[in-house]
């Protein structure tokens, strides 16, 4: 019975804890990146890429249950022979012309751009544990990639 009592009395104060630690506290990092290789090593059937530009967050609150997932999302400029594959090898549709990539463009330049997307280079570039889309310019030859994992 005094056990009881002692459980009974506690887990009030258990509960209190978690749930201070589970506070929505801000842990996102962003910072713009331009380093090839951690995209490479993530989307490998991009190609080679001539230059990116992208930032990783993280999603969610310190000290929540579980693994942390992060969202990445940039630009990749590719060289042209992997510009021309893509474009002819999938059928591109146009997004709407109101559409704008979350990440601002001017880390890339303030050209045009006249950005598609198709649900099979969509699927054939990124792997099954990310959740997103890749966008290209058809223009241009540069993709823009927002992801979740």
């Amino acid at each position: 019975m005094r056990r009881l009592i002692i459980y009974i009395l506690l887990f009030p104060l258990l509960v209190s804890v978690s749930l201070w630690g589970c506070e929505n506290k801000d842990t996102s990092q962003q910072s713009i990146k331009t380093d090839i290789k951690p995209i490479m090593d993530r989307f490998p059937k991009l190609g080679e890429i001539q230059e990116c530009v992208w930032s990783a967050e993280t999603i969610g609150k310190k000290g929540g249950i579980g693994p942390t997932n992060y969202r990445l999302m940039g630009y990749v400029e590719l060289r042209n022979t992997e510009f021309e594959l893509f474009l002819s090898k999938y059928k591109w549709t146009h997004v709407a012309s109101d559409w704008k990539p979350t990440m601002d463009s001017k880390h890339i330049g303030t050209k045009p751009y006249s950005w598609s997307f198709s649900d099979e280079f969509n699927n054939f570039i990124k792997s099954s544990n990310y959740v997103g889309k890749f966008y290209l310019d058809t223009d241009n030859g540069v993709i823009y990639f927002e992801v979740e994992r």
